[in-house]
């Protein structure tokens, strides 16, 4: 009795077209990958057979060549392990750049850090100096409305003044009249003096 295929046909054939689909190359051993172990010479007769019965696959680059098994397989490992090396470079260098870029980023933010801290305090300066306007403004506030209540006391103690100056005044242009007519009266009394020892004198001589 003869051995039983580990995987059907279809198994091979479904690896095969998966591989296609996934623009993969498909081969013996990439297929045996796929499906994970069965013969490959079986895989490589299962799959020939399929595709010589799809005509248009035939001309497909993947199949134009048929190598020989063994070195179908050096090839797909040689394939294999070149792909692992540009997935190792590749994540390297990511990892490179992305420690790179990590490293600008956190450069950036610190700079932006000093940034934001200088401005902050920049404010909080600028806040104190505000507040410290705000207070001399009322302050000065403060004391111009006290100069201005001064000032209006000044000005009603002026307008008292220049009533009481002015009442002076007339009293002043009163007396003068007054010391005129005083004088008026002084020399007319002269007069009537003079007069009246004169009248006297000669009544004297009379007598």
């Amino acid at each position: 009795m003869g051995r039983i295929a580990e995987f059907t046909d279809e198994n091979i054939i479904n690896a095969g077209l998966s591989l296609q689909k996934n623009n993969k190359p498909v081969s013996p051993f990439s297929i045996r990958n796929k499906i994970g172990g069965g013969s490959s010479e079986r895989i490589k007769e299962v799959w020939n057979i399929y595709l010589k019965a799809q005509p248009e696959l035939m001309e497909s680059d993947d199949i134009a060549v048929e190598l020989p098994t063994e070195i179908q397989e050096n090839l797909d490992r040689n394939i294999k392990h070149a792909i692992n090396n540009i997935e190792n470079i590749t994540a390297n260098n990511f990892k490179v750049a992305q420690e790179i870029a990590e490293k600008r980023v956190s450069s950036t933010i610190n700079e932006y850090k000093v940034k934001v801290d200088d401005f902050e305090e920049s404010e909080q300066q600028a806040s104190i100096a505000l507040e410290n306007c705000d207070l001399k403004i009322t302050k000065l506030n403060d004391e111009l409305d006290l100069e201005k209540q001064r000032n209006e006391e000044l000005v009603a103690e002026n307008a008292k003044l220049e009533g009481v100056l002015s009442s002076t005044n007339d009293s002043v242009a009163k007396l003068e009249i007054k010391s005129v007519e005083l004088n008026i009266l002084i020399l007319e009394h002269g007069k009537l003096i003079g007069k009246y020892e004169l009248l006297e004198h000669q009544m004297k001589k009379t007598n």
